[in-house]
């Protein structure tokens, strides 16, 4: 799953990160990642988060991320794209944003 927060959402991120609202988990463990699908309901499965890019993109001010997690009913399909929002929690409080656009790849 690709998903592109804002440098906004990634400040605030960062924020809860220095302000201890959000616990980074000890390697070699990820934080995890929850997708809400179009229809405002919660895929099943937590995924992961495995991969973000080093830079933002300058032309949308996003930062490509990328989490892993299972999808044995295949309700995300490769290639399609759709609204979703993403919630990272780890911590005393969970920390999220609506990334506009997940897709699988």
């Amino acid at each position: 799953m690709n998903f592109s927060p804002s440098d906004e959402d990634l400040l605030r991120l960062r924020r809860d990160i220095a302000d201890g609202r959000l616990v980074m988990p000890p390697a070699p463990h990820a934080l995890a990642v929850q997708v809400t699908l179009a229809d405002g309901s919660l895929f099943p499965a937590t995924g992961e988060l495995n991969f973000a890019d080093l830079a933002l993109q300058p032309a949308t001010g996003t930062q490509q991320l990328r989490a892993q997690l299972r999808n044995p009913q295949h309700v995300l399909l490769p290639g399609s794209s759709y609204g979703c929002g993403c919630s990272v929690s780890s911590g005393r409080a969970p920390s999220s944003f609506r990334s506009g656009r997940c897709s699988r790849a």
